[in-house]
């Protein structure tokens, strides 16, 4: 069975991770916002011209790419991390190894059993 070690999440993380939350959301309600707009000024000529609309349309344009590109980066950095992590496990783990060799040999001097006659 494996041990189980707590997941470290940087700063760099969390922070991409909220962004992409973020940017996903507001481009939903942007989409949300441009259907219940048009639903309701139907009958308006050009409504989509006049204050924030021009904002609030284009919106979803931009920010679901950007969103994209924030996961594709949180993605690359989570990956990194977890190597780094690996790999400093695995040198851990042989490191603590070869202290417990060289803490045998010092005890008990070779690995072969006494009683047994020596090969030549």
């Amino acid at each position: 069975m494996s041990e189980t070690r707590p997941v470290s999440d940087s700063r760099v993380e969390r922070i991409l991770a909220y962004m992409v939350a973020a940017t996903i959301g507001v481009s939903i309600l942007a989409f949300v916002a441009v259907i219940i707009g048009s639903s309701v000024n139907a009958e308006v000529d050009g409504w989509a011209m006049t204050g924030v609309w021009p904002v609030v349309i284009m919106l979803p344009w931009f920010g679901l790419p950007l969103a994209f590109a924030l996961l594709i980066a949180l993605l690359i950095t989570s990956t990194v991390r977890r190597r780094k992590e690996a790999a400093a496990a695995t040198t851990a783990q042989a490191d603590a190894e070869r202290a417990a060799k060289s803490a045998n040999r010092g005890q008990g001097g070779s690995s072969r059993k006494k009683n047994s006659p020596k090969r030549r």
